[in-house]
This record gives structure tokens, sequence and C-alpha cells, in this order.
């Protein structure tokens, strides 16, 4: 009787602690994210990102000879416009610090390299599934601790 008790109070814990979320990092560097503003004074630090899609998208390039013998260059790009990450830090009045972290215990990772060229991805809801979502700066690849930034991320369709 002893041990179906025991078992009884285990079973639900055990299921309970497997529906926890997690928490994400997204690992950036220089080119793959745009920082669009930062504001800083002594209680705010605001600071606004953007990871946009179709990024890596290369313009048609076509060269020709225009009469006056000089080389013309004719540049096309797509009409298509393209969704985008918009990435929200706030630390008011220091109630959201960057945390340091070691590069090498950071489990749950996402590059954001690969999030612009993610196809079949629903980011409208992705980023619910978890916890906590941090941006994390890997642009110095010489440095294990890496400071690690509590964000909001919201998708936006179209620019």
């Amino acid at each position: 009787m002893k041990k179906i008790l025991i078992l009884i109070f285990i079973i639900p814990i055990a299921v309970l602690s497997q529906n926890k979320k997690q928490d994400l990092y997204v690992a950036y560097d220089k080119c793959s994210i745009h920082n669009i503003t930062k504001i800083s004074n002594d209680t705010l630090q605001f600071e606004l990102y953007q990871i946009r899609f179709g990024d890596k998208i290369k313009p048609e390039i076509e060269y020709s000879i225009a009469e006056s013998g000089f080389v013309k260059k004719n540049i096309s790009l797509s009409g298509k416009t393209y969704g985008f990450l918009l990435v929200t830090y706030i630390n008011e009045n220091k109630q959201n610090e960057p945390v340091e972290i070691n590069k090498n215990e950071i489990v749950n990772v996402i590059i954001a390299e690969n999030i612009i060229h993610s196809k079949n991805t629903d980011f409208t809801t992705f980023f619910q599934n978890f916890e906590n979502i941090y941006i994390v700066d890997f642009s110095d690849k010489n440095s294990e601790i890496k400071l690690a930034k509590k964000v909001k991320i919201e998708f936006n369709p179209t620019l």
C-alpha cells in the first residue's frame, strides 16, 4: 500500500516536470541581426532589434554596354515583401539585467542566421513554447562568457 501511494505522488510530479517550458537562446553576430534603436539612461535601457527574412536574397545584376561605350549596370530586386522578427529588450530600474553565461552551458540555442533561412516555421506561435527567450551576442568568438538579455520576440509577417 505504501508503494502504491508513493507511485501516486511520483507519477504526476514526473509528468508535470516534463511539461516545463525551457529557455531559448538566440545567438547572433553583427551580420545576422539589425539594431534599430538603443536608448539608455540611469533608469531605462531599451534596445530594439530586427531579424529580417529574405536578407540574404541577392539582387539580379545585369551588365551591358551603353551607346556611349560605358559599362551599364542594371540591378533588379524582387517586389516581394518579407516578414521580420521584432526583438525587444527592456531593462527598467534594473529589473531585467543581462545575465553572464558560459557559451558551453547554453543548451537550447537557435542561431539568428538560421532563422533567416528557415522555411515552414510558424513564428507566430513558435516562441510561445519557451519560458524565457534570451539574445546572446556571439560576435566576439574568443570570449567564453557571453551576456544573455531576456527579450520579447514578435513576428511581423511583412515589412
